[in-house]
């Protein structure tokens, strides 16, 4: 058996092994990211996020007497965002939506405002946590001017990160 500290993570991930084996003294480990040990307590580092399923083998002497185990460890990539600070809903297929670029959440609520604090919208998706662009709001309905966004984002961890700000709208 072996244990893994931590389990899961944002990457880069430094992860330390602790081979529990009894009565081996032979350890072959592979790591799933292309690396491998034959140290009885090795490290990792996990640089890319991802599903990793780590082996390890271990025998006294003679590997016709070798056990092994696996475990996952969970890699992720840290929350992303890249937000707008203009878009222009006059249908000329141009920037007509608010939307930003996100990786990493699982999960992103909030609402956008107006300069006097009234919600236009609120907003309440759950996405894939990979790297995509998502409509927030097409502002159809509003005149030119201010607008403020609060959002919230959660990862696949439970961590959650907020983003506040503002943006203009220009018909």
């Amino acid at each position: 058996d072996f244990y893994a500290d931590p389990q899961d993570g944002y990457a880069p991930l430094n992860v330390n092994f602790t081979n529990q084996s009894e009565n081996a003294n032979t350890y072959v480990w592979d790591f799933g990211n292309g690396s491998n040990s034959t140290l009885e307590h090795p490290l990792s580092i996990f640089d890319t996020a991802g599903i990793y399923e780590i082996e390890l083998i271990a025998f006294n002497n003679d590997t016709i007497c070798a056990d092994s185990i696996s475990y996952f460890i969970h890699v992720f990539d840290p929350i992303h965002v890249i937000i707008p600070n203009v878009f222009t809903p006059n249908i000329d297929g141009i920037n007509d939506v608010f939307s930003i670029q996100i990786e990493g959440a699982l999960k992103i609520t909030g609402t956008i405002r107006n300069r006097w604090g009234n919600v236009m919208i609120r907003i309440d998706k759950s996405r894939s946590g990979f790297i995509e662009t998502i409509d927030l709001w097409n502002g159809q309905d509003a005149s030119n001017g201010t607008y403020f966004y609060e959002l919230e984002a959660e990862d696949a961890l439970g961590e959650k990160k907020v983003f506040q700000g503002f943006m203009q709208l220009v018909k």
